[in-house]
């Protein structure tokens, strides 16, 4: 069993230009979001490159992907994000490998370009409804 007090920190509300470091200096982020599934913070710690524990409520995205680009437990499940994040921390490779995953998708799925395709392309769906 872990000692979490030697190894969670958690945090009040981070100025927006302290994250950077904040996922630089992590070995896992962990957002046990309980109502929103589209958040940034799931993609920044998807694009940092580190293993990323959050609820199921994000596989509602489609993109989110247990075991492959993050770790799902259940929504107020206090036992299973206690376990997700033991597991994570006594398995290094598991951790980079989740890690590894959630970069390649922030890479290949939510660049500038495919951000603005997609807007474009809804705008487009929009404007064509009303004619």
């Amino acid at each position: 069993m872990l000692e979490s007090e030697q190894i969670v920190f958690f945090l009040d509300t981070p100025l927006y230009c302290e994250m950077p470091e904040l996922y630089r200096s992590a070995d896992i982020v962990v957002l046990p979001l309980q109502e929103e599934t589209e958040n940034i913070a799931v993609l920044e710690a998807w694009a940092s490159g580190k293993a990323l524990i959050s609820t199921r409520k994000i596989a509602k995205n489609g993109y989110a992907k247990h075991a492959e680009n993050c770790w799902l437990t259940d929504t107020r499940d206090s036992d299973q994000l206690a376990s997700a994040i033991e597991k994570l921390a006594e398995n290094p490779s598991l951790r980079k490998k989740i890690g590894m995953k959630g970069r390649e998708l922030a890479e290949n799925m939510f660049t500038w370009e495919k951000i603005a395709t997609k807007t474009v392309g809804f705008y487009d769906k929009i404007t064509q409804s009303l004619k």
